[in-house]
């Protein structure tokens, strides 16, 4: 009996001494737990208010900071140089009003809310100007991968700006907050996707625009409701009392707004692994059926057949494929397709396959090398009636050059040598005419011919007449056109 009741009290203290243990373990557990997660312990919230309120509103040195940090990104996407576009993530001022936006909901403060508002929209046109004017005046102008990148935000776009706005307003609460502000500042990335909505503008892309624009949006709204979140966790004090039936409401226009707005950015993520799927698929398929090296030895491409259907083209090194073999792979191909999750609920077109190889069939073969000779013989034709009509060109300029030159030299002779041959003539000139009805000019070379003894006998300016005829003739070798006076 002693025996017994000494077991039961040895096993109710064995289960207080478990007890007891599990509950000290739990509390150290709990200890460490709320150390770890508790946002309270080193938050300044009247320096964190203060700073906050102090970077609402741009002007002075603040407003010279955006259009310095619009310029640098503007050069930096030009250029597609990521470091440059991080100095300018760095620079800008543009968290001061988003942040006070958040911060102005959070404790209920209009007045800062509305300031917050108009500075935003102001340094949003203010960038949105500075770049469309650079991208109108570069040099450059043409779109890069850095501006692409930024005009199909997905889903986890929205969950950086989410997750840095967190970042961005817990280091900005804290007493020390030096060290996290320059990578929230590069996480949230705020002037690349606006100058980049600047290019759109400067080029009349609204694609590019609205994307690069939606990019910034869904950064600006997401870092606010971060910001609204942590001042309502860390219980910071309210300027006016909230109306609880009002306050519902504003939660549940929040609500409806975030899903709007996120809805565009989940279905670019959905097209984005989708593109990146197909084209996994497909270069698994190539890798396993048709040829190994798909660095080298490959290229293929997807184009549009119609409607329901999609081309896709391998150009491979390697032997013919039959036609019967290349229909199963095509089969093949398709069923892989439907058999993915990702092209499950919303079908993928059919595939119609087009294998390009370099080694084709002999009747192919034969036909090919026929039409290369034949192109190659037109080419060569070609060529020759080219060379043909330049050379006659050549000696045709060359002759008609050298026939000037001689001319010239002649009627030079001729100018020296009147005076002394022919001295009844006082005076002679040359020129080329169009006579008997002819289409050109420069035919003839025609003499005009003024005498000094007008007084003399015809027959004696006859004779002298005839003499120069036949000197001019004999000295040009061809019939030469004397006028007299």
């Amino acid at each position: 009996m002693n025996n017994n009741r000494f077991d039961k009290i040895k096993h109710i203290a064995y289960k207080n001494l478990v007890y007891r243990s599990f509950k000290s373990l739990w509390n150290y557990n709990k200890l460490v737990i709320d150390r770890i997660v508790n946002l309270a312990e080193d938050t300044d919230v009247n320096g964190t208010i203060t700073n906050i309120q102090g970077g609402i509103v741009l002007k002075g040195s603040n407003l010279w900071m955006l259009i310095c940090s619009t310029m640098i990104a503007c050069i930096g996407l030009d250029v597609n140089s990521p470091a440059v576009i991080i100095g300018a993530m760095l620079v800008s001022p543009l968290m001061g009003p988003i942040l006070g936006l958040g911060l102005s909901v959070g404790i209920n403060d209009k007045e800062s809310m509305f300031l917050s508002l108009r500075n935003l929209g102001v340094a949003t046109g203010l960038s949105l100007m500075a770049s469309f004017v650079y991208f109108k005046i570069s040099p450059y102008g043409y779109l890069t991968d850095e501006m692409t990148s930024r005009t199909s935000p997905t889903i986890l776009d929205a969950f950086v700006a989410l997750f840095g706005g967190l970042a961005g307003i817990i280091a900005g609460s804290r007493s020390n907050n030096a060290t996290a502000v320059p990578g929230v500042a590069i996480a949230t990335a705020l002037m690349p996707p606006l100058c980049t909505a600047g290019y759109g503008l400067a080029t009349g892309d609204t694609q590019i625009f609205g994307g690069a624009f939606y990019l910034f949006f869904i950064n600006t709204v997401l870092i606010s409701i971060s910001t609204y979140f942590i001042v309502r966790v860390l219980k910071f004090p309210l300027m006016k009392s909230i109306d609880e039936q009002k306050a519902k409401l504003a939660k549940r226009a929040v609500y409806a707004f975030l899903f709007i707005l996120l809805v565009p950015s989940i279905y670019f993520l959905y097209t984005s692994l989708r593109s990146l799927s197909q084209d996994k698929i497909i270069e698994k398929f190539i890798s396993n059926n048709i040829h190994e090296d798909l660095e080298n030895g490959v290229r293929w491409s997807i184009r549009e057949k119609s409607d329901s259907t999609q081309s896709l083209q391998v150009y491979y090194f390697g032997d013919y494929i039959e036609e019967d073999r290349t229909r199963k792979l095509e089969a093949s191909l398709n069923d892989i397709f439907s058999g993915s999750l990702i092209f499950n609920y919303f079908p993928n077109k059919r595939i119609a396959l087009d294998l390009t190889p370099t080694a084709a069939p002999p009747d192919k073969q034969k036909a090919q090398m026929a039409e290369d000779i034949e192109r190659l013989s037109g080419n060569l034709r070609s060529m020759e009636m080219k060379l043909r009509n330049e050379i006659s060109d050549s000696l045709s300029s060359r002759i008609e050059n050298l026939n000037v030159r001689t001319e010239k030299t002649e009627i030079i002779d001729v100018m020296n040598e009147y005076k002394v041959l022919f001295p009844e003539i006082s005076k002679i000139s040359y020129g080329h005419m169009t006579t008997d009805g002819q289409d050109t000019l420069g035919e003839n070379l025609t003499y005009i011919v003024k005498w000094k003894f007008l007084n003399k006998a015809r027959i004696s300016r006859h004779k002298t007449k005839e003499k120069l005829e036949s000197y001019l003739n004999v000295k040009h070798g061809a019939a030469v056109d004397v006028i007299h006076l």
